[in-house]
């Protein structure tokens, strides 16, 4: 599926099919109010909480997938996904907890400075 997008997103994304995080999700709750806000007529297509599925959903021209940046640029420097717009005011919260420990996990720090970046 090859779709163009310009000067006309948001409103481009009318009666699109879109991949969705299930409804539980709080990113499903801001992207259904920012559609509303911006009076856009979405194609869910999928539901899933799995991003790994979602994207896996893009790729096979499903749909188009609601992803964070940092879940995407490496897809996108790939060339595996483009990015089509960015919808303001939408935002995803991710949270990463650690407590003090004796031996150190290796990923999981590189995690934790990496996510201090932000």
């Amino acid at each position: 599926m090859v779709i163009r997008y310009s000067r006309l997103f948001p409103q481009s994304l009318n009666d699109q099919p879109l991949v969705l995080p299930t409804i539980h999700s709080k990113l499903r709750h801001d992207l259904n109010h920012y559609f509303k806000l911006q009076n856009i007529r979405i194609l869910p297509t999928a539901e899933t909480q799995d991003t790994s599925l979602q994207i896996l959903f893009a790729k096979k021209g499903i749909g188009l997938v609601p992803l964070s940046e940092a879940s995407s640029e490496d897809l996108m420097s790939d060339g595996l996904l483009q990015r089509i717009g960015t919808l303001s005011g939408v935002h995803e919260e991710m949270w990463l907890v650690s407590a003090q420990r004796k031996l150190e996990n290796p990923i999981a720090a590189k995690l934790i400075k990496f996510f201090t970046l932000y």
